[in-house]
């Protein structure tokens, strides 16, 4: 029965959420009772099931039966507009919160916690503008393309066959056990090591043992101890749930964009101590270590991007519909 769950999984994007779950059972069960239908008269179950799907018709044309609102946007379009504007509407204003905590980190010569929530706070409502502005530029885009483009455009030219339904993606979001325990351990390992062994990366220079960060580092530790902590609340969702969902990876996604700015935060800032530096002429290392940083935070920030638009493009179902647009519009 994996083609009729496959078959079900696609009718049911096309469907709004509101009447989603009711219109599923409601299908499935006219599909398994015809399905008897066929098999009591003597089909075979695979061969009848495939009969009855194709006879059915495509999965978007048996949603659109159901569905008795106009849409604005056209139905061919619908999946790539909810898939974009959540993209949008997550990723300015993570962006905008992470510019104005770089621009305060930038400016402020002592760590405050108090001064950072209120920085946060203040940023709420200009995220809040962001996020319906990019939200409501999107839809205008996509108004456009419907209006302009889409109706010069026939999309359903491939007649419909089962055995090409997407694969239900069991196993997208499965999340190792030992994968999680092991970010706990190592985060809270970093948190113990940071915060209260921080003497253990030190160097001896004419007999005296100079700890290798200065205190312009303690600054941006607090920073870090945030990111490690919010890493590590996740990684206990994922034991308890064995599974990624919508939240964790958006949760995981700002973790990674955090992350890429406290890179920069450290790109940006000398926390070597000048003494080992300059007494030892290690003048390379903190180049070095400049250089990674500025690295290590772009691939932060674009690998973040990738993974997560990566996560909504499987977690709708927009991969398939997205080369099967290709396809049909190839065979034009």
């Amino acid at each position: 029965m994996e083609l009729l769950d496959r078959y079900l999984l696609q009718v049911q994007r096309y469907l709004p959420l509101r009447d989603r779950d009711d219109t599923i059972k409601e299908l499935k069960g006219l599909l398994l009772e015809d399905l008897d239908n066929r098999i009591d008269n003597g089909e075979n179950k695979e061969d009848a099931l495939y009969n009855l799907l194709k006879e059915f018709g495509s999965p978007k044309e048996v949603a659109l039966k159901y569905r008795n609102d106009a849409p604005i946007i056209s139905r061919e379009m619908e999946p790539f507009l909810y898939l974009v504007l959540k993209i949008a509407m997550i990723s300015a204003p993570v962006a905008i919160l992470l510019a104005r905590l770089i621009d305060f980190a930038s400016n402020s010569e002592t760590f405050d916690l108090m001064k950072i929530l209120l920085e946060v706070f203040y940023s709420i409502p200009e995220m809040v503008e962001t996020a319906i502005f990019a939200g409501g530029f999107v839809f205008l885009i996509f108004f456009l393309i419907n209006r302009y483009i889409t109706p010069n455009i026939v999309l359903d030219t491939m007649e419909f066959e089962p055995k090409h339904l997407p694969l239900i993606p069991k196993n997208i979001f499965k999340v190792s056990l030992f994968e999680s325990v092991f970010s706990i351990s190592a985060g809270l390992l970093s948190l113990y090591l940071l915060n209260y062994q921080q003497g253990l990366i030190s160097i001896y220079f004419d007999g005296v043992r100079y700890p290798l960060l200065n205190d312009h580092f303690n600054d941006i530790l607090p920073f870090i101890n945030i990111n490690v902590m919010f890493g590590i609340v996740i990684s206990f969702i994922h034991v308890f749930k064995r599974k990624k969902t919508l939240i964790t990876s958006t949760f995981e996604f700002m973790s990674t964009m955090f992350g890429g700015a406290i890179l920069l935060m450290l790109a940006t800032g000398t926390i070597f101590n000048e003494t080992i530096i300059d007494g030892y002429d290690l003048g390379i290392i903190p180049t070095l270590f400049v250089i990674a940083m500025y690295i290590g935070a772009v691939a932060s920030f674009i690998g973040g991007i990738v993974i997560y638009v990566k996560v909504i493009i499987k977690r709708s179902g927009t991969e398939e519909l997205i080369k099967d647009t290709i396809k049909k519009l190839d065979n034009m």
